[in-house]
């Protein structure tokens, strides 16, 4: 390179950084071998040229920023624990034996239901109490119907025992006619 930077460029050595600024992107917008009737070799010198006198023109004296400096916390706290956010409190999740277990309890409540309401007959002979019937065995049913008809051994039955209906009385008595003595219905 023949000439000095400052020729390359086309400014004098004591032009403002500015001005030696806009002079380079003048020229190199000129001659940029990407532009028709640019040319590599005059672009490489020009590059140079501008290194040259931009570390020239490097402020040697500004001073750098003074660093930041944050405020010192007056108190550290501790960190806090995470809070959920507000909303609908989360489903509780039964466990299946708890699940199971109600539902166990229930059908034996209904099996119990069912047995207690049936009265539990097993067909016996003659030992058999009615459940509406306190004390009364069959064979003590089935003498009673052959003196009374059911529907007066009812009656008799709801005045000696005010807890129980005529009615109630009326279907245990039939049962109990069918179990043990038939032929006196």
């Amino acid at each position: 390179m023949s000439r000095s930077p400052w020729g390359i460029l086309g400014v004098q050595p004591d032009a403002p950084r500015a001005e030696v600024r806009a002079a380079y992107r003048r020229l190199a917008r000129e001659l940029h071998p990407d532009r028709q009737g640019g040319d590599d070799r005059a672009m490489q010198e020009l590059n140079e040229a501008w290194r040259q006198v931009a570390g020239a023109h490097a402020p040697a004296a500004i001073p750098a920023p003074p660093p930041q400096s944050r405020p010192e916390p007056q108190s550290r706290r501790e960190p806090q624990a995470w809070v959920p956010p507000p909303g609908p409190p989360p489903r509780r999740q039964v466990g299946c034996a708890v699940a199971i277990a109600a539902v166990v309890v229930l059908i034996g409540i209904v099996i119990a239901g069912l047995a207690i309401g049936s009265g539990g007959s097993g067909g016996g002979s003659g030992a058999h109490t009615p459940p509406t019937l306190p004390g009364a065995t069959v064979a003590e049913i089935c003498a009673d119907l052959r003196s009374h008809s059911a529907a007066q051994l009812a009656e008799e039955y709801a005045a000696r025992y005010p807890q129980y209906t005529a009615a109630e009385f009326s279907g245990e008595i039939a049962q109990a006619g069918a179990e043990g003595c038939p032929g006196e219905l």
